[in-house]
């Protein structure tokens, strides 16, 4: 018996060869991608690459026709825009890291009594704590000081000839999933931190703010038994998805230690709320008064003291998504204040993603006079 011999068809397999090794290619890609982000994450202070990191130049203007009017008139146009200021946002340039793949999610104002120098700013990010004096440059805080939606609860120093003010009057606090409050100075660990638990009947909060100030300012919804042997407090604002509730901690000492002994949060009052979503808090420590942003843009201001609105303003921003604020004191003038707003601005002509963003608006002085007067 003869058995003839069949040969195989061939089969052309270069195209899956290519697609395969594209695929490989890309593997390797992502992968440095994901070992160069987990590095910068988890130590920034031995390794910061700058190979994300952006620079944006304010772009050239268009120089106007009137260019060369009276200082009279520029004085009243400044005047007017003033008036209007919650309409007259404008974005503050400058470098952030990681460049346009930065997401921010809070946004802190750490006080001093040193007017000379630029208010410094502190921005939380979902993996790190970021800190900038000028030109939004930023220095990245240990990975150990880290907590989920960290932001500083500050208040003015006993000092002001501490070069380091910013951070001894300042108390960091993240909200707990198991319906509390975690506590801890800046420059500590977070492992560290004292955690106080709310009362039975109280949520989770989603977000948090506060501030320390003079425990006698708290008078109008204090009791008298805790005025009389505490002398710092911690005004605490926070919302749990339906509630926005003010609460106090009284502080262990005068310099506002913290101390698990005999200390717990005191929920006082809810404040009143639109049918909205809450995208960011913030307590002036100097004042008292509460800024809450919701999500449609509108700005809701508590007088907490005295226990009175002070007003709300629907804000003019355009393409941009929010995530926190705070209200900084000029160090040019000290009777000045700006409302700065930290979050996402709209995609433009050159990316199909947005890039952080913030934006700063001068507050007129008639809404200052409050907050400096009791400096």
């Amino acid at each position: 018996t003869y058995f003839t011999k069949t040969s195989t068809p061939q089969v052309d397999n270069l195209p899956w060869k290519v697609l395969m090794r594209l695929t490989k290619v890309l593997q390797i890609c992502w992968l440095f991608l994901a070992v160069v982000e987990a590095m910068a994450n988890w130590a920034p202070l031995t390794f910061g690459p700058d190979v994300f990191r952006i620079h944006v130049e304010p772009a050239a203007g268009i120089e106007s026709e009137h260019a060369v009017e009276g200082e009279v008139e520029k004085e009243a146009e400044g005047e007017r825009r003033l008036a209007m200021w919650w309409q007259g946002f404008k974005e503050e340039h400058g470098s952030w890291p990681h460049g346009i793949f930065f997401q921010a999610v809070a946004l802190s104002c750490l006080t001093s009594n040193d007017f000379t120098r630029p208010a410094e700013l502190l921005v939380t990010s979902p993996f790190a704590l970021h800190s900038s004096h000028d030109q939004l440059s930023w220095k990245t805080w240990p990975r150990a000081n880290f907590a989920q939606k960290a932001v500083a609860a500050c208040g003015l120093s006993s000092s002001d000839r501490q070069p380091e003010a910013n951070h001894s009057a300042c108390v960091m606090l993240a909200p707990l999933r198991s319906a509390g409050l975690a506590l801890w100075r800046p420059g500590s660990r977070f492992s560290e931190a004292l955690e106080l638990a709310f009362e039975p009947e109280r949520n989770p909060w989603l977000l948090a703010a506060g501030g320390v100030m003079p425990c006698s300012r708290t008078s109008s919804f204090m009791s008298s038994s805790v005025l009389s042997t505490a002398g710092q407090c911690l005004i605490l604002a926070g919302w749990d998805g339906q509630r926005l509730s003010v609460a106090v901690l009284p502080l262990s000492d005068s310099r506002g230690g913290l101390s698990d002994k005999g200390q717990n949060i005191s929920f006082c009052f809810d404040l009143p709320l639109p049918p909205s979503k809450v995208v960011a808090l913030h307590v002036e420590a100097k004042s008292g008064r509460l800024w809450v942003l919701l999500n449609k843009g509108e700005l809701l201001l508590w007088d907490l003291p005295r226990g009175r609105s002070q007003g709300s303003w629907l804000l003019d921003w355009g393409n941009f998504s929010p995530a926190g604020l705070c209200v900084a004191s000029s160090h040019k003038d000290r009777w000045m204040q700006s409302l700065l707003v930290v979050g996402t601005a709209a995609p433009d002509d050159n990316s199909s993603i947005g890039r952080p963003a913030m934006m700063k608006a001068d507050l007129p002085a008639d809404m200052a006079s409050d907050f400096t007067a009791q400096i």
